[in-house]
């Protein structure tokens, strides 16, 4: 399931869905701050402008409303003029304060959508976020339900102008960020009753929300190293919440199954290693600085339509480790950008590496990454492992280990693959123009149709090439293909090795690769994949999917499964025939833990699962015998 997916929407109507939330919720929240000051104006007509001359923000600031939405009057909403403050939000009773702050406080704005015949076609109710200190009075009842009653009177009004207009609930968006996207849960929480409960079946989007319903019925997004995203939780009291918060504040970063629970907003003051992101305080509510900053790009940046652009959209669920390229221009050409913590509890897992407009320096673990470095020139440095990179527009250049020997390269399908002779991974690449060697640094090599190509500057020009290896390649359907270096490509693919040490690479779709006698290197690629390495010491990467890694009486050797169950929501298969073991019990009995890998042995078999255990093998049922 898509990472923006969203009841049965398509994963487009879904991601539209999100967006229009989006502008509007901070829309919303930037309208007026501290109860006068226009920060949406602000940053429109000034601080955008600014950051755009020296390309100074990650992105563009777009605060506004989406085409073809406007704000509601309340004469529209037969509302009295007086529902509205001087600012323009529709007024919401405080459970606490009452109406004693009259322009102060919970707050609202109710946008429609019309259309060329100026006919009313969808409704959107944002809940505001904190944007004056009177808010804070209300913070203590976000968990305890209390609020929802106090929403009633403009929910009402909602209700009665989409039956006008022959809306369904399903027309309605219910939005907010921070505190907005707080009352966005505690609405959800009470859609069976308020309003009679006109709104069950309205679409809920939150953003960064401190309290979180997790039915199912609301879309939660939030960075992981938000401070306030997720803070309080599912608790039913604000005591409760406190409680459940680590020492000092700190967000105990829990995980829900609606909100979005990987994704780092890689910010400036997250690159600072010992006061940033690697510190304990990194998301303590009261460390402004750097936990707010990426509630702040919630707001201002265009982090989450990037994630949603991103080719590798498709592959990314809820639970993905997702790092999005927030730093400014004053640290984009110092700072390497990655899953870089280790207080994260996915550092080491792959991770989806996102950049933006202009240069990046893009930094991969060694798990398999995922690396889209948008546009600008970009340095990107993959670490080890089976990683996939699109260089996307701009001069764009692959940082490699070694010297250009060690590596095999191939160009297949408008793909160069650059495959580590020591069986450390492969790079599968588009897009990239140049590439670096970290043991011949003072060379850059071209990438060209035929092969790299360095040319020297010195009086004494010297010219060097690399040439491309050769391979069996594949079409976009259903293969059966043999040779000791295979491409399947697209389709559903069924790959042969030949008796020496061949290279099968499944790619995109549920592929069958069967190894043979030699030293063979299988990499599944995404997709639900079948792989069997057959005798000699073989190395296995399933990629993304629920793959099987299959073993019987005729296989031999040492075997390295080199990413098992380590994508978000795989769930792979270790599996073996009666013939080498009776059953489960039988397999671990044959297992041992070996730094940090289990090691499964017999007479004829050495088999490494690396980073990973024999705990994680029995809770994850990891294990079968057919």
């Amino acid at each position: 399931m898509m990472i923006f997916n969203y009841k049965d929407y398509t994963a487009q109507e879904s991601i539209d869905l999100m967006i229009t939330a989006k502008k509007i919720a901070m829309y919303d929240n930037l309208h007026t701050q501290i109860g006068f000051f226009p920060i949406g104006k602000v940053i429109t007509h000034l601080l955008e402008p600014l950051s755009n001359a020296f390309n100074w923000m990650p992105s563009k600031m777009d605060v506004g409303i989406p085409a073809g939405w406007r704000e509601l009057k309340p004469a529209e909403l037969n509302l009295p003029n007086s529902a509205v403050d001087r600012f323009g939000y529709y007024k919401v009773t405080s459970p606490v304060t009452g109406k004693i702050f009259p322009s102060q406080g919970l707050q609202s704005h109710i946008l429609g959508e019309f259309d060329d015949h100026n006919q009313l076609t969808k409704i959107t109710l944002s809940w505001t976020g904190t944007n004056d200190l009177v808010d804070m009075i209300d913070y203590t009842q976000i968990n305890n339900g209390n609020i929802a009653k106090h929403l009633e009177p403009l929910l009402e009004a909602v209700k009665d102008l989409a039956i006008k207009n022959n809306l369904a609930p399903e027309d309605i968006i219910i939005t907010g960020n921070s505190l907005g996207g707080g009352m966005v849960n505690i609405n959800a929480a009470a859609k069976e009753t308020l309003a009679g409960g006109f709104f069950k079946d309205s679409n809920y989007i939150a953003f960064a929300s401190p309290n979180i319903h997790d039915d199912g019925t609301v879309l939660n997004i939030g960075f992981e190293n938000d401070g306030v995203f997720r803070i309080t939780g599912d608790a039913t009291s604000f005591i409760g919440a406190i409680l459940d918060m680590k020492p000092l504040f700190v967000n105990a970063d829990k995980d829900y199954n609606s909100t979005l629970n990987n994704i780092i907003s890689f910010d400036d003051p997250h690159s600072l290693s010992l006061v940033g992101g690697g510190s304990y305080l990194s998301k303590s509510i009261l460390n402004v600085p750097i936990s707010w900053t990426p509630h702040v790009m919630n707001m201002v940046t265009d982090s989450w339509e990037r994630i949603a652009a991103s080719k590798f959209y498709p592959l990314l669920n809820k639970d993905s480790v997702v790092i999005v390229d927030n730093l400014s221009q004053l640290m984009r050409h110092t700072k390497w950008v990655g899953d870089i913590y280790q207080n994260t509890g996915h550092y080491g897992k792959p991770a989806f590496i996102l950049g933006n407009e202009y240069g990046n320096m893009l930094k991969g673990n060694d798990a398999g990454d995922y690396i889209s470095a948008g546009g600008g020139n970009d340095k990107i440095k993959p670490g080890l492992g089976a990683d996939v990179i699109d260089g996307g527009t701009g001069t764009d250049t692959l940082m490699l280990h070694g010297f250009a020997r060690d590596w095999d390269i191939y160009n297949v399908d408008n793909f160069v693959y650059f495959r580590a002779k020591d069986g450390t991974g492969m790079k599968k690449t588009e897009s990239i123009e140049k590439v670096e060697f970290a043991k011949e640094c003072y060379k850059t090599f071209d990438v060209n149709d035929q092969n790299l190509s360095y040319e020297s500057g010195f009086i004494f020009k010297t010219k060097e090439t690399v040439q491309y290896k050769n391979a069996v390649i594949g079409t976009d359907g259903d293969d059966d293909l043999t040779g000791s270096v295979v491409f399947g490509l697209g389709g559903n693919n069924t790959l042969h090795a030949l008796k020496i040490a061949s290279l099968l690479v499944g790619g995109e779709g549920n592929d069958i690769l069967l190894g043979n006698d030699g030293n063979d290197e299988l990499y599944g690629g995404e997709g639900n994949d079948f792989l069997y390495g057959g005798k000699g010491n073989d190395i296995l990467f399933g990629g993304i999917g629920n793959d099987i890694f299959h073993f019987d009486k005729n296989s031999g050797g040492k075997t390295d499964i080199m990413d098992l169950n380590q994508y978000a929501h795989d769930k792979d298969t270790v599996q073996f025939t009666s013939d080498m073991f009776k059953d489960v019990c039988d397999v671990l009995l044959h297992a041992r833990d070996v730094k940090g890998n289990v090691v499964i042995s017999d007479a004829q078999n050495t088999i490494t699962i690396h980073d990973y255990s024999i705990d994680l093998l029995i809770q994850n049922q990891v294990l079968s015998v057919v």
